[in-house]
């Protein structure tokens, strides 16, 4: 035999033994996703498990080939039943510091590189990788909007950084879309859940006004504003944006910010745009109050119409609720 064919020889014997090799790996983590899954422990300790095994899952997809994918979906979907039966328990409303236990990390899993690369929309990355974790993705950001309006957070969280980059990844994805959605006049289908998804994240995460300032002078704000300024938007799309753009007027960091970029006649372009001035709905009210926080006493006193609709709607409202919690 050539030392050219000796050598070819060799390197595909070393291939189809690493390849081997991660079949085992992944055969072995999908028997810990099952036993995790038909686990005595707790709910907690279950999505606990859980978390800690995602992180392998995600080194995992880099190394897959097409067809270890099989064993991918299996292990996926055991995850997906983990979270589900979480998300819908009573725990997270009585369990808030393991909540904010598992919150974090969810971020931490977010923030991972290959997540990062699928969100920057890296070309390099295969459609098979970008299928799994896209999968990923979605669960994650669903699990964390379920999660964070039950976190304690402390003060120390509302000066933390250290989620800047995911959080700027986000943002500039949820642009992109938009815009290149726009130029082709119709949703591109292989993103789309995944923009609502980080939109109803984000909308979930600035209304706790307190890490508000993760989002201040990264380009968040002014993104926001440029998203508003779409003129065919969704009508969900544009619930979540103006819901975003109004949790950032509820800071008064978040105030300063949406001034410097014009975002009282920027929201005020999106109401006449998205609403209809003869029937106040809840988008419209939303713009409305983000406006009315934006404004000047003078600005408010020289719009008492606008004012006054509104907060008779807000009365309205409250009156509503009344009825629904009497009966």
């Amino acid at each position: 035999m050539s030392e050219d064919r000796k050598s070819e020889s060799d390197g595909t014997q070393t291939h189809i033994q690493a390849s081997e090799k991660f079949v085992d790996e992944m055969s072995e983590l999908l028997c810990r996703f099952q036993q995790m899954n038909s686990s005595d422990d707790s709910r907690l300790n279950r999505i606990r498990h859980g978390i800690s095994l995602s992180n392998e899952l995600i080194d995992a997809v880099e190394r897959a080939a097409p067809v270890d994918m099989n064993i991918f979906q299996k292990c996926f979907q055991l995850l997906q039943t983990e979270f589900s039966i979480f998300e819908s328990s009573t725990e997270m409303q009585h369990e808030k510091l393991f909540v904010r236990e598992i919150f974090f990390p969810l971020l931490d899993l977010l923030s991972k590189p290959q997540i990062c690369l699928y969100l920057n929309d890296d070309p390099h990355i295969t459609m098979v990788h970008k299928e799994s974790y896209k999968c990923l993705t979605n669960l994650f950001l669903t699990s964390a909007s379920a999660t964070i309006k039950y976190v304690p957070l402390s003060k120390d969280d509302g000066v933390s950084r250290k989620y800047t980059d995911i959080l700027c990844t986000m943002y500039k994805r949820v642009k992109y879309h938009l815009q290149l959605s726009t130029q082709i006049e119709q949703p591109i289908d292989c993103d789309h859940q995944t923009i609502e998804d980080i939109l109803f994240f984000l909308w979930n995460l600035t209304d706790r006004t307190i890490v508000v300032r993760w989002m201040l002078d990264t380009g968040f704000v002014e993104t926001m504003l440029d998203c508003l300024k779409i003129t065919d938007l969704s009508p969900k799309t544009a619930r979540k944006l103006i819901g975003i753009v109004h949790n950032i007027s509820r800071h008064d960091d978040g105030v300063d910010e949406l001034r410097k970029f014009d975002g009282l006649s920027i929201i005020k372009n999106f109401q006449s745009l998205y609403t209809d001035d003869c029937c106040v709905d809840e988008a419209n009210l939303v713009a409305s109050m983000a406006i009315a926080l934006l404004s000047t006493a003078e600005e408010i006193r020289s719009d008492n119409k606008r004012m006054n609709r509104i907060l008779n709607e807000l009365l309205q409202m409250t009156m509503n609720a009344a009825e629904v919690s009497v009966t």
